[in-house]
């Protein structure tokens, strides 16, 4: 098995690469995600069922429809927005921008009573372009 330490520095690696950063990467990996669960939506239903005795449908639903829209903005939420100038730039005829970009990795940790909804950060980490 690996240690989180050993997962952790593989994703370091596979960041510095640059695969995850354009949008559409971002995009075709959430794409990824939102079909595994579809797939996978009887297995992880039945789990849910046999572990934690409650009904999944509403905790599978939430989650694709979570992904789906995070595929649905993260171009927008993605693009360079012009702010207001701070004022010892008011004579510059340029514009300001904040223009995000993604740091790196983020591990999430997931606590086992909403296995899903819970683990919904990791759809966040890979829309900000996170490994």
């Amino acid at each position: 098995m690996v240690s989180y330490k050993q997962l952790v520095e593989n994703q370091r690696v596979h960041f510095k690469t640059g695969a995850t950063r354009s949008v559409e990467a971002r995009k075709k990996a959430l794409l990824k995600l939102k079909v595994m669960v579809e797939k996978n939506s009887e297995e992880i239903g039945a789990a849910i069922q046999k572990d934690l005795g409650r009904d999944p449908a509403q905790e599978i639903a939430n989650a694709v429809r979570h992904v789906q829209e995070l595929i649905n903005h993260v171009e927008e939420w993605s693009a360079p927005k012009i702010v207001a100038k701070p004022q010892m730039f008011n004579n510059d005829t340029d514009e300001v921008m904040l223009m995000t970009e993604p740091l790196g990795v983020a591990l999430v940790i997931s606590p086992w009573n909403f296995p899903l909804v819970t683990s919904m950060p990791v759809a966040l980490a890979i829309a900000g372009g996170n490994r």
